[in-house]
């Protein structure tokens, strides 16, 4: 569902008014570009189909006798709010001003030399969400000074040595100690740095000085084990081991975000374990989002974060803190990041949080003169936005209020309550695990066989501030050849059912867009009707298939 999750301190500041286009005389443009609030004069707003406006109204706040006017297409905002202004039948016209929580800029005295804290828009996220505790990052590393002033408050129980086998993860080296405090380091506590993941937790495991393949896996399955939503690796080789990589499998099986580093040799060379497929790989960017000179580079690379440079806290005293360089940096500012929002939505997948930090990059600057390509698969981490992609879904109840057989276009029976049987269905429809549902298909001529099914899916945010998102859908069929699947959604405006997307039925998870229109989909009780229909062609097969539908929910959706 949606959510706006903010943190108790986070309660107090309230929200600031943003400045709109240049045209209306103040400078930025943060109001919805396509909407315009009107308000009517007195005694006028009954006979809103009577009054000349240039769009069609979505909303209405009758106290205040105000209505929300979506604009016809092509229709701009300020030539909008003149066209009302001159027609004299309402008291003003205005742009609908998007708003913006004051950001949270914390107390600790070293916070000013943390560049890379406000690069990534971390004041921004903290203003709508701080880190849990009960999120865990696992700091595979040096170990972790566990008596520094801004460590000792956030280490989680469980630490462990790897490298002696023992139950001691103090850091004798200080890289370790390094990584943590990015990650996670005490906030707003009046004392040294700031960590991204503010009000997570960190759990140091120590590798070093015998890090090899087997101990780096024995950790990572520990922290698995322990519950750790996030591991930072700021370590690797050039060899790929398959025991590591089995470790980093099993992590991401047990839904942990594994973020590795890429490396500071230059070079596009794969760095294990930040290359494999279940990891994040991490590039290093500098001050200005160039490529820090000596990241390594490539497709391979997932994303790219602050690396040159980096205040954090140290080993050798409480009190230590220092400057270092590397994407050993970087790495532990995507790890806090991914803490950040598995604390945003506790129930997102570690591939939902990895995709939200994936497409809602910034650009890094320059591209590769060898390639033509950029740096990095993709640019450089900004929190804030990764937020907005990682809205909690908007799901229907595990059993649908209804659910409808769509034969050719004609509704061919009704499921009230979840169940029906009769000729119309060549088995019977039932919620066998209250989670999926199973559909028989019917034959029809010239087309073949088809499986159906509708849900309503309640919205906890208005439709009409819905932008953009996806449909998510999992199912399988008893065929054995591939099912493939037509989405349909009901449209408000027209009464019809538009055809949203297409995709197949093979067991995988699914992911379809909403259309751009989306509040022509939503009724007067906030709720989509999504059809689902699966058809398999006559030439492929006869004989009547079920339909498992295991999954279908809105999600990811970002709102205006």
């Amino acid at each position: 569902m949606f959510t706006l999750k903010i943190g108790a301190s986070a309660l107090l500041l309230g929200i600031a008014c943003v400045g709109f286009a240049s045209e209306f005389g103040i400078p930025g443009r943060d109001y919805v570009a396509n909407e315009i609030l009107v308000k009517y004069r007195p005694g006028r707003s009954g006979t809103i189909s009577r009054l000349a406006l240039p769009g069609r109204v979505v909303e209405t706040i009758p106290t205040l006798n105000v209505a929300r006017v979506r604009l016809l297409p092509g229709m701009s905002v300020d030539r909008a709010i003149r066209s009302v202004n001159r027609g004299g039948q309402f008291e003003y016209a205005e742009p609908n001003f998007k708003k913006q929580l004051i950001q949270i800029r914390p107390n600790d005295p070293r916070y000013a030399e943390q560049y890379f804290l406000p690069k990534i828009a971390m004041e921004q996220a903290w203003a709508r969400v701080l880190g849990s505790a009960t999120v865990k990052v696992a700091v595979v590393d040096t170990g972790v000074n566990l008596e520094h002033e801004d460590l000792k408050p956030v280490i989680a129980t469980g630490g462990r040595d790897f490298s002696d086998n023992d139950n001691d993860p103090n850091d004798y080296q200080g890289h370790g100690s390094h990584c943590a405090g990015i990650a996670g380091a005490a906030t707003n506590n009046g004392l040294g740095v700031a960590g991204v993941g503010y009000g997570i937790r960190i759990l140091p495991l120590k590798i070093f000085p015998n890090a090899t393949d087997s101990v780096s896996a024995a950790a990572l399955v520990y922290a698995a084990d322990q519950g750790c939503r996030v591991i930072s690796m700021s370590y690797g080789s050039y060899g790929k081991s398959a025991t590591e990589e089995a470790a980093v499998n099993y992590a991401w099986s047990k839904g942990v975000v594994l973020v590795g580093g890429a490396a500071n040799d230059n070079i596009t060379n794969m760095f294990y374990p930040g290359a494999f497929p279940n990891v994040i790989a991490v590039g290093s960017t500098q001050q200005e989002d160039r490529k820090s000179d000596f990241s390594n580079w490539g497709q391979w690379v997932d994303v790219a974060a602050p690396g040159s440079n980096i205040m954090s806290t140290y080993f050798g005293s409480p009190t230590a803190y220092q400057f270092s360089s590397g994407t050993s940096m970087a790495t532990p500012v995507v790890a806090g990041a991914a803490a950040i929002l598995a604390s945003w939505s506790p129930t997102s997948t570690n591939a939902d949080i990895r995709r939200a930090l994936e497409i809602s990059t910034d650009p890094v600057v320059g591209i590769n003169p060898g390639t033509g390509q950029p740096w990095f698969a993709n640019g450089r981490i900004n929190v804030d936005r990764a937020l907005d992609s990682l809205r909690p879904p908007i799901a229907f109840e595990d059993v649908p209020d209804w659910v409808t057989v769509f034969t050719n276009g004609t509704s061919e029976g009704t499921a009230p309550g979840g169940f029906v049987s009769g000729a119309t269905f060549a088995s019977a429809l039932a919620d066998s695990d209250n989670s999926k549902f199973t559909v028989g298909s019917v034959s029809v001529k010239g087309i073949g066989q088809i499986a159906s099914m509708s849900a309503r899916v309640p919205l906890l945010e208005p439709g009409s501030t819905i932008v953009s998102g996806n449909i998510r859908l999992q199912g399988s069929t008893t065929s054995l050849n591939t099912t493939s699947v037509i989405i349909y959604m009901l449209n408000h405006e027209t009464n019809r059912y538009d055809r949203i997307g297409s995709t197949v039925l093979n067991g995988n998870e699914q992911l379809i867009a909403l259309p751009k229109n989306f509040g022509a989909y939503v009724d007067t009780q906030n709720r989509a009707t999504i059809v689902v229909r699966s058809i398999l062609p006559s030439r492929l097969a006869r004989s009547p298939y079920a339909a498992h539908f295991d999954l279908l929910k809105i999600e990811g959706a970002s709102v205006q």
